[in-house]
């Protein structure tokens, strides 16, 4: 009896990851070609299975992959924002696991910055800054001045897009979880010497 429960509980276990593998194996890939439909059900399969960390990987991809603004505005829409907890946090450990190259690549291609922000309080959030044109010029040339030099651009804006030239760029952001910050805390916190 004791060995018909070990089998059952270690073919239930071979399942479960037989099907997280198949999952991850043949997920589709967040090609340009890829509708916001189709990915918000693909997003909306996930969360029903409770695997929000395919949820999140699979609203990252979508993200990174080069589209119109308006795609990537609807696709939003359609998954419910903010994210869940579980989802955020796989979210912010995508953004953090990118490099400096992924990164900056990410933004030339997309025009948009995925933004992870620690506030004061040690809350995190997670937002998304479209870029004007006149913006990514100024980022791709600070960021190519960098790789030249060496060196950081003096005036330079900050990496992370947070404190651009042109301020902060409400109408241009979406907040996707964590903890909202008003624009009197932002001015405070980043604006302001402390």
């Amino acid at each position: 009896m004791k060995f018909q429960k070990i089998a059952i509980c270690l073919l239930v276990c071979c399942l479960s990851f037989t099907g997280q593998v198949w999952g991850a194996l043949f997920a589709i890939p967040m090609t340009s070609d890829v509708s916001p439909e189709m990915a918000a059900g693909i997003v909306a399969d996930y969360r029903e299975a409770g695997d929000f960390h395919m949820s999140a990987t699979t609203i990252f991809d979508y993200l990174i992959s080069a589209r119109p603004r308006s795609d990537y505005l609807y696709f939003l829409r359609l998954i419910s924002l903010p994210l869940v907890a579980e989802e955020a946090d796989a979210f912010e450990t995508l953004c953090l696991d990118r490099s400096a190259e992924e990164y900056y690549s990410d933004v030339l291609r997309t025009s948009l910055s995925l933004a992870v922000f620690g506030n004061d309080d040690n809350s995190t959030r997670i937002e998304i800054i479209f870029l004007s044109p006149e913006e990514l010029a100024v980022y791709k040339n600070a960021v190519d001045q960098k790789h030249k030099t060496g060196q950081p651009v003096a005036n330079f804006l900050t990496p992370d897009l947070e404190g651009r030239l042109c301020g902060y760029a409400i109408s241009r952001k979406v907040f996707l979880a964590g903890t909202r910050m008003s624009f009197s805390q932002f001015a405070k916190e980043k604006l302001y010497d402390k």
